[in-house]
C-alpha cells in the first residue's frame, strides 16, 4: 500500500506551498513534488481531479486607511495532471480571510466561508471551473460579528451547512437546481464558538467541534427537512484539564466508526467510538506530534492520521493502533504553516 497526499500550508510564496507527498506502507515519505498553486492557501477542497484552493491576495494598488495593501479572497480552480496542478481559472469575490471551502459533487456546487468579514458564498461549477455565484450574504449583525468558519454539504448533496463561530449557530441551505436558499438555523450555546462540522457517512448524524468551549456536539439531521438538533455534548479535553486550549478539526473513520478531534493548546487528539445510534464515547487522548493541530485527516484505510501542526510547521504521520489510538509519529514532514492534508 502506498499513499499520495496533497498538503498545503500558509506559505506567502507560490512555490512549495502545495505539495504532492508520496508515502510508503509504513507512512514514510518517499518523494515530494511542488504542485504550484496560490499564495497563502488557507484551505483546499478536492473532488476527483478537480482541486479548489481558497486563498487571499493583495489587490494591486489598493490599500486600507492604514496604508496596508487591501486583501480579497480568491478561489483558484485546478485540474490534477500527475504531481502538478494545472490552472483552470481563479476569481476574487467580496469578503476577507476565506478559511474554508468545500465541493458538493452531487449538486456541482462550491461553498466558501470568510472568517474575518462574515461573508458566505456558494457557486456553481462545471468542467471549466466556477460558473456563477448562486448565493452570497454577509451575516454580520449590528451588535455581533459573524465569523463563518466552515461551509460543508451533507452526504446526499441536498443541503449546505454554514458553521458560524461568531454567531454560535449553524445555518442550513437547501440546494435545488440553480437555487440556493436558507432553510433554517440551529442556535448553540453562547460562547461555544462552533468551528467545523462533519457528517456521518451512513447515519443521519453530524458531529460539530467548538473552538472556545472545547465541545464535540452530536447532532441529529432530520432526513425530511435537513434541520439539525442536539443529541449530545462531550468535552474534547480530559476531565480536570485547566490550561488554555481550542478545539480545531474532526476526522471520521468509516471502517471503525471512530471520531478524532484535534486540540490546539493541549496539542492532542481526542478519540471517540460511536455507538449504533451515532452517539459518542471518549476512549482516550493522544499527542498530535507537534504544536497547534489546525487540521487532521485519516488515510482512506484508517491506518494513519495526518496532523497538520501549524505552529511547528510540520505535517506529522501518526500510525493508528488496533485500539484506535494514534501513536508516535512515524514521519515528520516540514510544511510551513501546515494547514491542510488529504489522501488522494
Amino acid at each position: 500500500m502506498a499513499y499520495t497526499i496533497i498538503a498545503s500550508g500558509t506559505n506567502p510564496n507560490k512555490e512549495n506551498n502545495i505539495s504532492f507527498l508520496h508515502l510508503d506502507d509504513r507512512g514514510k515519505l518517499v518523494s515530494r513534488q511542488d504542485a504550484g498553486g496560490e499564495e497563502y492557501p488557507g484551505f483546499l477542497a478536492v473532488s476527483d481531479d478537480f482541486v479548489c484552493v481558497a486563498a487571499r491576495e493583495n489587490v494591486p494598488g489598493v490599500t486600507d486607511e492604514a496604508g496596508v495593501p487591501k486583501k480579497r479572497p480568491v478561489i483558484a480552480c485546478f485540474t490534477r495532471e500527475g504531481d502538478t496542478l494545472k490552472p483552470m481559472m481563479r476569481t476574487c469575490f467580496e469578503g476577507l480571510n476565506i478559511c474554508h471551502i468545500s465541493i458538493n459533487p452531487v449538486k456541482r456546487l462550491v461553498g466558501g466561508a470568510c472568517y474575518s468579514s462574515g461573508d458566505a458564498t456558494i457557486w456553481g461549477y462545471d468542467e471549466h471551473g466556477l460558473t456563477r455565484e448562486l448565493f452570497h450574504k454577509n451575516y454580520n449583525l449590528p451588535d455581533t460579528l459573524s465569523h463563518p468558519h466552515c461551509m460543508r454539504p451533507c452526504p446526499d448533496g441536498s443541503m449546505y451547512y454554514l458553521v458560524d463561530l461568531g454567531l454560535d449557530r449553524v445555518t442550513a441551505f437547501a440546494c435545488e437546481g440553480e437555487t440556493v436558499q436558507e432553510a433554517g438555523k440551529l442556535q448553540l450555546h453562547r460562547g461555544d464558538g462552533p468551528r467545523q462540522i462533519l457528517f456521518h457517512p451512513t447515519l443521519d448524524i453530524a458531529y460539530l467541534i467548538t473552538e472556545y468551549s472545547n465541545i464535540v456536539y452530536t447532532l441529529r439531521r432530520d432526513p425530511a427537512n435537513g434541520m439539525l438538533s442536539v443529541r449530545q455534548r462531550l468535552s474534547t479535553l480530559p476531565e480536570g484539564y485547566g490550561a488554555e486550549s481550542f478545539g480545531a478539526a474532526l476526522a471520521f473513520d468509516a471502517h471503525t466508526g471512530r471520531l478524532y478531534a484535534s486540540n490546539r493548546g493541549m496539542n492532542s487528539v481526542a478519540v471517540y467510538e460511536t455507538k449504533a445510534d451515532g452517539l459518542l464515547r471518549n476512549i482516550g487522548f493522544a499527542d498530535c506530534g507537534g504544536v497547534w493541530p489546525r487540521h487532521i485527516a485519516l488515510t482512506e484505510d484508517g491506518r494513519f492520521l495526518l496532523a497538520c501542526n501549524e505552529r511547528s510547521d510540520m505535517l506529522c504521520v501518526l500510525p493508528i493502533g488496533e485500539d484506535g489510538m494514534p501513536g508516535a509519529a512515524v514521519e515528520e514532514i516540514p510544511v510551513r504553516g501546515s494547514s491542510f492534508a488529504l489522501e488522494l
